[in-house]
């Protein structure tokens, strides 16, 4: 999923049975759409930290 990250937004991915986290993948405001997997982008979005970007993902080589 391209999004574009417009606030600070922590994505917790796993839980223990007693709540605490396990771990979590910090997300930091960007200016350029980049890919986060779907479930990420999907929490960020519904949060109002990111929004989504409609463009396909370029390759770096693809000019060449």
């Amino acid at each position: 999923m391209r999004v574009k990250i417009t606030a600070p937004f922590d994505y917790v991915t796993t839980r223990a049975k007693n709540g605490l986290t396990l771990a979590s993948v910090a997300y930091t405001p960007t200016k350029a759409p980049v890919t986060v997997p779907q479930a990420h982008g999907e929490a960020g979005v519904a949060a109002g930290k990111m929004v989504e970007v409609k463009e396909v993902a370029k390759r770096a080589d693809a000019d060449k």
